[in-house]
């Protein structure tokens, strides 16, 4: 059992008061350690005020209960930092929080979804057919698209984002991608990496090479809201990699050269990676490959190719 919450506390304090309160009112009188009479005025109007006083806290701990419930933030946090902080901490919950809370890959995996690396389809580096054979998300999908992009003369990003959301909730591979990016950039709202992380994942789940390379940028990256992590970088880099394209394998050299965030550093094994690179023609393979010969420490001058949406 955990420990006893000050509201629940304060909850069942609140509750007697206004029994006895109400008790008073009706004219029953009910012995208390320290009661005493009182004849005047005030002292008749006190069990109105008892009564107002506890009805309103009673409220208060119930507001401060749905709130943490609803949103995972309690009411003195709240207090708090809008009276002590900046304000950044006194955001409303992004629309990741849903997202998470619901996902069980998320809840199975202690906060980390986690995606096979060695079983990709062969259709993995394509990326042509975007259809799933069901009609209606199909269809959702194209007017998100064509809202998106002004195809048919009318851009109505809000819109998109809207129908990219519930087809992805619905499990549209490409509708989680879209709407990821969205999130990411933020159009046709608020932007939201750790939504846009959670559902960059939802569509590399369904082997979406492009939110795979995706998720290899926001973790080496280390997106605004999304916590630098190059061991997740690494992982998606190397299922990405296997499209044999140069940016993914020069990227691979460059986690392994520089080290840390979950993976040791290792020139050898990024000298391996940068000439691989080199061959599949990334753009700065080759000077990144002369920075370690070189002897240059200095890892921070080490490029990346651009991967994910900018």
């Amino acid at each position: 059992m955990g420990p006893i919450r000050i509201e629940i506390v304060i909850l069942v304090a609140a509750s007697l008061a206004t029994i006895l309160a109400v008790l008073d009112i009706i004219g029953i009188k009910v012995p208390t350690f320290g009661r005493h009479e009182s004849s005047d005025s005030k002292g008749k109007s006190r069990p109105y005020a008892q009564f107002l006083l506890s009805f309103f806290v009673i409220g208060l701990c119930i507001y401060s209960m749905k709130l943490e419930a609803n949103t995972g933030r309690s009411l003195s946090g709240v207090a708090a930092c809008i009276i002590f902080s900046s304000g950044n901490s006194c955001k409303e919950p992004n629309e990741s929080s849903k997202s998470l809370a619901d996902s069980a890959d998320y809840s199975a995996s202690g906060g980390q979804n986690t995606v096979d690396v060695a079983n990709r389809p062969s259709t993995f580096c394509e990326q042509i057919n975007y259809a799933t054979g069901n009609p209606e998300l199909d269809a959702m999908y194209n007017a998100a698209w064509s809202l998106d992009n002004g195809t048919d003369g009318r851009v109505d990003r809000e819109r998109a984002r809207q129908l990219y959301r519930d087809a992805a909730q619905r499990g549209h591979r490409a509708s989680q991608y879209n709407y990821a990016v969205m999130l990411h950039r933020g159009q046709g709202g608020p932007v939201d990496n750790p939504a846009s992380v959670y559902w960059h994942q939802q569509a590399a789940n369904q082997d979406d090479y492009l939110a795979t390379i995706s998720l290899a940028g926001a973790y080496a990256d280390g997106w605004p809201g999304v916590e630098r992590n190059y061991a997740k970088a690494l992982q998606y880099s190397l299922i990405a990699e296997k499209c044999e394209k140069g940016d993914m394998t020069n990227n691979i050299g460059v986690i392994y050269a520089r080290g840390g965030w979950g993976v040791e550093r290792d020139l050898g094994t990024a000298r391996i990676w940068f000439r691989k690179a080199e061959v599949r023609g990334s753009r700065h393979a080759s000077r990144n490959l002369g920075t370690i010969e070189d002897g240059l420490d200095n890892s921070e001058i080490l490029l990346w190719d651009d991967i994910g949406p900018p």
